[in-house]
């Protein structure tokens, strides 16, 4: 039984959450004053979350915490246009990533339920004018964070890393202009490192370091690790390629790095030249922050497979001339941490 005292400590703790944690994630700033904008490519984008209950027993109060597509970088808009359920409150994950939170009052057994996110995604052509880029940072808790050997290692990145440490050491030599630093480590790896078409990656920078190959992943990651070595704050971006040119539609990931006086540029070690500093097409859909976002359930009983989560994701471009339709109203919603949601959920039982 939970006394008044404690039922009120634990109020003020979760207010407390609530109240100063999304002061602590970092501000996504880009280089708007420094770059060229050009035409405009609209995509139809349809993610489907299914939850099973695969149980002989229904499963009652349960959060569903998914990731919401975000356009990362100059190069586009996207903006969700239809949500199939109402959510409760919107968080964020480790890497700044919104993520919508929906509550599941019951789910009997042997059902599912859909929630359905559309979007509608404007993308265009981008370059970016690195000429007045400085050559001093100031050391905020953003240049930590993206120059931090301990952040983004479960991602495959191997800040510091000693053979890493040694190659940067070799190749830049006294460079001190982060902007040309960054572009001497871009041609190295687009010259060094080969594409592996039987898309087996190598899973690390390191990995990829010595075997000379990898996938669009592994030339992101080994990319962040060489620029946050060099001191230069980097970090992944997830998207999708859609090239009806060349019958391009899969997941792909590559790359932005943090200029003084500029901001985040955009670059794509896979693709090699024309895309550094630049996303020289309209297919580069840019949608979240590191690795793709996980979906989460909370609530089950511990050690139950009961919930099965899975996804579906489609991208469509729209026939001319394209409607643009109107943004869902996310003004409503609280923004909280999502443990905040967990422990006031615990302390209402």
């Amino acid at each position: 039984m939970w006394t008044l005292g404690r039922r009120m400590a634990l109020s003020f703790l979760v207010s407390i959450i609530i109240l100063v944690v999304p002061w602590m994630v970092p501000v996504a700033r880009s280089a708007v004053t420094h770059a060229k904008e050009g035409p405009t490519t609209i995509y139809t984008i349809v993610r489907r979350t299914t939850v099973t209950n695969t149980g002989n027993r229904a499963m009652h109060q349960l959060l569903l915490e998914t990731p919401l597509l975000n356009m990362v970088g100059l190069n586009g808009t996207i903006i969700v246009t239809s949500v199939s359920s109402r959510p409760v409150s919107l968080t964020s994950d480790q890497y700044g990533n919104t993520m919508v939170v929906f509550r599941i009052a019951n789910l009997p057994a042997h059902k599912r339920l859909v929630v359905t996110f559309r979007y509608q995604a404007m993308v265009r052509k981008v370059h970016f004018n690195l000429h007045p880029a400085g050559s001093r940072y100031h050391i905020n808790s953003l240049y930590i964070r993206y120059t931090s050997p301990a952040y983004g290692h479960n991602e495959g990145i191997d800040t510091n890393a000693p053979a890493i440490v040694s190659l940067d050491r070799r190749l830049l030599g006294k460079t001190t202009n982060p902007s040309i630093k960054a572009h001497i480590l871009f041609r190295w790896i687009t010259n060094h490192i080969r594409y592996n078409y039987a898309l087996k990656p190598s899973g690390t920078a390191l990995a990829t370091l010595r075997q000379r190959t990898g996938i669009c992943t592994d030339f992101a990651t080994l990319y962040v690790s060489m620029l946050r070595t060099a001191h230069i704050p980097a970090r992944l971006v997830g998207g999708y390629l859609l090239d009806s040119a060349t019958a391009t539609n899969a997941f792909h990931d590559w790359v932005q790095f943090y200029l003084p006086g500029i901001g985040w540029v955009s670059a794509d070690p896979t693709w090699g030249s024309g895309y550094f500093g630049s996303i020289s097409d309209t297919y580069h859909i840019p949608l979240y922050f590191g690795l793709e976002p996980n979906i989460t359930i909370y609530g089950q009983r511990a050690g139950s497979r009961a919930i099965t989560v899975r996804s579906s994701f489609t991208v469509s471009q729209q026939t001319h001339p394209p409607r643009l339709l109107t943004a869902y109203d996310w003004t409503r919603l609280p923004f909280e941490p999502i443990w905040a949601t967990r422990l006031s959920e615990w302390m209402l039982n």
